[in-house]
């Protein structure tokens, strides 16, 4: 009976001894995942890289769609590779990144709100424009290659045809 008692006593002490304190494990869970500040630090260097590199790449777009405030999508036609791919997106402090960094490269900017919006929302950077959006993305390429003609490439410009209503463009 005494020995009974004794291994419940022992069995017991052991078993409190083996448990970890919270700050035991706060340790460890940093020493197995690493500390969690210098992750965010690493996370936040990754997305400045990633948007240095893509406004590097802004200065192989046509043309950049913009929503006068908020987003600013960049362009790139190359003929025979399919339709038109983004370059660069971006909303808020990104969007505006984009547009000051447009006006130095002298690219033509053009305000279409809801083609803007809508090409944002879909595609990613490097995606190809949705079929669905091929008449509205033609029809800015047309409106600036004419602004080319006529030696107006710099700037916002407002598309003449984005007033009207268009297939598969939905605000």
């Amino acid at each position: 009976m005494l020995a009974a008692a004794d291994y419940a006593a022992e069995r017991r002490r052991i078993g409190t001894s083996l448990k970890m304190s919270m700050d035991e494990v706060k340790r460890e869970h940093k020493q197995t995942d690493g500390d969690p500040f210098v992750k965010g630090m690493i996370r936040g260097k990754q997305r400045q890289m990633s948007r240095n590199r893509m406004l590097a790449d802004l200065s192989s777009a046509d043309v950049v769609l913009v929503n006068p405030t908020h987003v600013a999508v960049a362009l790139k036609y190359e003929p025979g590779r399919g339709a038109p791919r983004v370059v660069a997106r971006g909303a808020g402090a990104a969007a505006t990144r984009i547009r000051e960094e447009a006006a130095e490269l002298r690219l033509p900017m053009v305000e279409d709100i809801p083609l803007a919006r809508t090409v944002f929302r879909l595609c990613g950077i490097g995606e190809e424009i949705p079929s669905e959006l091929f008449d509205a993305v033609a029809g800015v390429f047309v409106f600036v290659v004419g602004l080319k003609r006529r030696g107006i490439v710099s700037g916002i410009h407002r598309n003449p045809s984005a007033g009207r209503e268009r297939v598969g463009v939905a605000v």
